[in-house]
Order: C-alpha cells, then sequence, then structure tokens
C-alpha cells in the first residue's frame, strides 16, 4: 500500500546499516549484540523480525518490508484482503533486576478507521501458545499516520506486576475477508527507567536512529557540552585530507549539512564502515558529496571542533535515500570494494555486473559444475566478495576446481546480497569476462633473524604434559603466557614441541614489568606444510594498535610496537579450518 515512489526506494537500496555504538542508553544499536546497561529488550527490525517468533493463525503473517515488520491482510497487487491473525512475540525478558521500565517502538499505523484490531500485549505467563495465553492489552491509542514516511512513537510505562518477573511482549493484527488496516513496527525496545516526560527519544539526538546534524554536533562542542561519550552525526562529505591506506589505514576529511566547506566538521583519522581500516580496495567508498553517518567522540582540539580519532562510518546515506555508486552494468561494472558498500546498505534484487581478481577458490561442486570462490579489488583474502556456486564464461559448466586460478580477473554478473552477516554474490552467476593470472615467480621471503633476542620462551621446556588443552596462563619466569578466543582449544603436543592455536585461537604474551617491541615465533613444519597460521589473517594486537606480521617460514615475526604485551590472532574467514599456528619457541626484544 505504499506510494510508488516508496517502493522504488525501496528497490534502490532503502536500507540502512547501522552499527553499535557505546551510547547509554542507545536501543538503535544491533539486535544482536550484547544488550547494554539498563536495556532489557531491543529488536530493530531492519532486515527481519530477529530473535521474535511469528505465529499465525490464519491468513497472512507478519513480514519484513521497508525495514520494519509489517502486518496487514491488504494485498495492493490484486487489491483484495485476506481474513488474518498473527502475533509477533517478543523472546523472554527478564525484568527481575528493573525497578522501572518501559516499553517503546517506532510504528506508521494507517486505515484504523477499516476492520481488524491492532494490539500490544504482554504477559507473565506464555503458554508458547498465544491463542492459550492470557495477555494484558496495552495498547493505548495508536496515532493515525498520513503518510509512508513519518513514524509514530509508542512509548508504555510498564505496570509494577510486570517488574521482578519474565515476561513477553507481543503485537497483534487481525484483518477481515472484506477490510484492513496496515501498521509497520521498528526500533521496539524495553528500557529501564521512566517515560521520558517529553514523550521524545530516549535520547535528545546523536542516536543510530536520530544521529545529529552537523549544526547540532558544532553547536554542542563550541558550547563546552562534548562529553566522552560517543555519537551519531550525519553529513555530506564536503572536502578530503588524506585516505591514508598503509599505515594507519584511517582518513581525515569534513562533513557539512549541506555539502559545502563553510560550515564543517572535521573527522579526524576516522575509519572506514564498521570500523574497518582503509585500503586501496575500499577507499573509493568515501568521496566528496556522500552522505555519511559516523560514530565517535566530539572534541574541541585547538579551537577546531572535530571528531576525536578513532571514528568510524556506520552508513552511508539515510531515510531511504542510500548513496549508490555509479556502476554495477556491464559497461561499468561495480569494484569489489563498490559492491560491498552497496550490499551494505541494502543491495537490490536485480542483476549486477561486479570486477575483481580471484583471490580464493574453496569449492567445487560436482553436482552442478559450479565453483564457489571469492574476489577483491587487490587478489588478497581481504575485504572480498563470495561468489557462491558460481557458474563459468556465459553459464558454461566447470570440470574441475583448477579450471580457474587464483589471480584471474573476472567480470562477474549476479545478485549480490548479505548472507548471515557476509557480502555474497547468489548462486546462478556467471562469468561474463575472464583475464587469467600470469605466471607468478617466486616469492622470496623476507629475512628474518634471532640473533640478539633478549629472552627464549622454548615451549617444549615448560613441563606441560602431552595433548594438554590450554585454558589458564602459564608462568615463566618474568612471562605469563594466556590464551582465548573462539574455535576449538589451543593444545600442547609433546611431538611437534608446541603449541597448536587453531582458527580463531588467541594468544598473550606478557612480561611482568618491560615494554616488549618484537616479537618472533620458531613454528613447526610437517611434511610439507609450514604451521605458521593463516598468513592473510593472522595478526596481532598491542592495544589497540593492530600489528601485521611478516614471514620467513619457519619463522614469524611482529614488530613495531612498544608494550608489555602482545596477543596474537590466528584468525580466519571460516568458523573452522585453515592453517594451524605451532609454536615452538617464541624469541622476545625488549624496548631499549
Amino acid at each position: 500500500m505504499k506510494k510508488l515512489i516508496y517502493s522504488m526506494l525501496a528497490l534502490a537500496l532503502s536500507a540502512i546499516t547501522f552499527t553499535s555504538c557505546e551510547d547509554v542508553p542507545n536501543p538503535f544499536a544491533d539486535p544482536n549484540s550484547e544488550l547494554q546497561s539498563g536495556i532489557y529488550l531491543k529488536e530493530s527490525f531492519a532486515s527481519g523480525a530477529g530473535n521474535f517468533s511469528i505465529v499465525t493463525t490464519k491468513g497472512t503473517p507478519w513480514v519484513n518490508n521497508y525495514s520494519t515488520m509489517t502486518a496487514t491482510g491488504y494485498n495492493n497487487a490484486d487489491k483484495t484482503n485476506t481474513e488474518s491473525e498473527s502475533y509477533l512475540i517478543s523472546p523472554e525478558v527478564d525484568l527481575s533486576a528493573a525497578s522501572a521500565a518501559y516499553l517503546q517502538f517506532s510504528y506508521i499505523f494507517r486505515y484504523g478507521n477499516r476492520a481488524g484490531a491492532d494490539k500490544v500485549l504482554i504477559t507473565t505467563d506464555y503458554t508458547g501458545d498465544p491463542t492459550t495465553t492470557t495477555w494484558d492489552d496495552i495498547t493505548g491509542t495508536l496515532t493515525e499516520g498520513s503518510d509512508w514516511a513519518t513514524f509514530s512513537k509508542y512509548q508504555h510505562q510498564l505496570d509494577s506486576k510486570y517488574l521482578k518477573s519474565k515476561v513477553r511482549v507481543a503485537l497483534y493484527y487481525s484483518a477481515t475477508a472484506t477490510d484492513s488496516r496496515t501498521w509497520e513496527v521498528k526500533n521496539l525496545y524495553i528500557v529501564g527507567g521512566q517515560v521520558p516526560a517529553s514523550g521524545s527519544e530516549v535520547a535528545q539526538g546523536g542516536t543510530a536512529d536520530s544521529p545529529y546534524t552537523v549544526a547540532e554536533a558544532l553547536a554542542i562542542i563550541n558550547s563546552g557540552k562534548a562529553s566522552s561519550n560517543e555519537v551519531y552525526v550525519t553529513g555530506i562529505v564536503s572536502k578530503i585530507d588524506d585516505i591514508n591506506t598503509t599505515q594507519y589505514g584511517n582518513a581525515t576529511y569534513y562533513i557539512s549539512d549541506d555539502g559545502g566547506t563553510t560550515t564543517q566538521l572535521e573527522v579526524f583519522r576516522g575509519y572506514a564502515l564498521n570500523g574497518d581500516k582503509f585500503t586501496d580496495a575500499n577507499k573509493g567508498t568515501l568521496t566528496v558529496g556522500t552522505k555519511v553517518t559516523v560514530c565517535g567522540v566530539l572534541t574541541l582540539y585547538n579551537k577546531t571542533p572535530e571528531f576525536a580519532q578513532g571514528s568510524k562510518i556506520v552508513s552511508f546515506g539515510d531515510n531511504g535515500s542510500t548513496v549508490i555508486p555509479e556502476g554495477g552494468t556491464s559497461n561499468n561494472p561495480f569494484t569489489v570494494a563498490q559492491a560491498i558498500s552497496v550490499i551494505n546498505s541494502g543491495a537490490p534484487t536485480t542483476e549486477v555486473y561486479v570486477k575483481g581478481i580471484i583471490s580464493r577458490l574453496t569449492k567445487f561442486e560436482d553436482k552442478y559444475k559450479s565453483i564457489t570462490y571469492y574476489i577483491s579489488d587487490d587478489g588478497k583474502a581481504a575485504n572480498e566478495l563470495q561468489i557462491y556456486s558460481g557458474k563459468g564464461l556465459n553459464g558454461a559448466d566447470f570440470a574441475a576446481l583448477t579450471d580457474l586460478k587464483v589471480g584471474d580477473e573476472v567480470v562477474v554478473k549476479g545478485i549480490i546480497k548479505d548472507f548471515k552477516g557476509s557480502p555474497e554474490m547468489d548462486k546462478n552467476n556467471v562469468i561474463i569476462s575472464r583475464k587469467e593470472a600470469p605466471a607468478a615467480a617466486p616469492e622470496e621471503p623476507a629475512a628474518i633473524s634471532v640473533d640478539g633476542a633478549d629472552a627464549t620462551i622454548d615451549l617444549s621446556t615448560l613441563g606441560l604434559k602431552d595433548k594438554a588443552k590450554l585454558t589458564t596462563p602459564i608462568t615463566t619466569g618474568d612471562f605469563t603466557l594466556s590464551f582465548g578466543g573462539a574455535g576449538n582449544t589451543p593444545v600442547f603436543y609433546t611431538a611437534t614441541k608446541g603449541f597448536r592455536l587453531y582458527a580463531h585461537n588467541e594468544m598473550t604474551v606478557a612480561h611482568a614489568s618491560k615494554n616488549i617491541v618484537k616479537i618472533i615465533l620458531q613454528c613447526d613444519s610437517y611434511n610439507g606444510t609450514e604451521y605458521i597460521g593463516n598468513k592473510d589473517y593472522l595478526h596481532a594486537n598491542a592495544g589497540s594498535a593492530k600489528v601485521t606480521p611478516t614471514f620467513a617460514a619457519p619463522l614469524v615475526s611482529f614488530a613495531g610496537f612498544n608494550s608489555k604485551n602482545l596477543t596474537i590472532v590466528n584468525d580466519w574467514s571460516e568458523a573452522n579450518g585453515g592453517t594451524q599456528l605451532r609454536v615452538q619457541k617464541i624469541y622476545v626484544f625488549y624496548a631499549k
């Protein structure tokens, strides 16, 4: 029932990707992230029902449309109504720690004079079947909307009988065979405290759902009211001073409300989308004239109002007006960075063309004669687009995984989408053109020397039992070795004289008092395999600084930091698999 313009906007990437920002309380952050203090339930409904369940007893269910959950029995295509009843039910919410709490969500409610019902329900005794559950109706009065762009705000203080217990809330709608209303809902949460007296948002702007304008941000900074809390600001990129894609991976640029340079806010050394570093592959996403929402800390530095170092872009565009890079056609394919940007902003449902270099080959599917592989703009296994179950040139069958090679430059046609948080081109895609990679010269390993090391930790001398799982810290001399991360638990093996760190495992090397500037790992090799971890993903963290290693198997070196501890991460693109990091000795160099 949307007007045509909103249908077109939806097809042209109306969804906006939000990234959580530490702004408490902020009900509009990623609904799958850890709940912030004082927030008991949050769901944006930006791409689906999230942790809510849908129970439909008849007719048309709640569906996800226009980045909302939508309920209507009316079919705009054939102008008919369907008798319907459907519940959108929250997960169980524990309010045992709440002394006060209220429910809030944004909604558009139209055609309220027509047959049917729209209710907000709550219960402390959910039976598992909404039709046999005793619900309390807390709907009150829903505000009738006059268009499809303006959202109203529902806020209801929860009665004390719901506190100190576990509750579920539900949104119920019904329609008849002759008539229906329409209800759209987004950004639903239960938060501790009282409903704001003004009936406004939890935060007066600066949130993901209600970012500051540049003018508002400047006013806050200049009035001395800026705090250390992160906030959101939306503006148009008006000037770019620098995009560093080598040492720091950040950019210094400016945003303004009108795209001009008269009244602008500096973003000092900010990061790319979702806090990623800027690289040669994704730097094209930041251009003058692009509308961005930035999350970070506002400050006044040497009389210059700015976002302090470390901010990040969380979305491009707003209110359905996402900035779409030009391209995606056969004559002007998207780069991989542009394709990922489009996906993050809400991918189109039509086929597009993407050009990239094959960075990984993962699977040949004999049943479909297809290959799943990855492409990137620079051929490296980072900032990649997965090409799922793809066909060959102009749709030809593949015979084996070797039909493609890493380094081949291809233009691929298909539908791009987000699949469980990863950018992907869906199955049934085809290669339009392919330029085979030239034979690569053997790579010369970097020179790494352990000469001059101040300390050596020989893991075979620590007295560990064979196949011991590394779940507790190990102290040896002034050093403590601790383990964490995800995936399989790290293990010590006597036969290989060291630790095995699997995909997503972490190992922290810490000195009791001295700063460390370099660590070299001596690793195991067996049957021609150098167990030096996943080269394109292995990294380390020294505080907030990320350290990229150099390799000269069996040695792996981490340098360019100055810290009492270093956390080494054997990261990987999948949940498991990849190459183990088998550490035998650790050479440590102190700051002088």
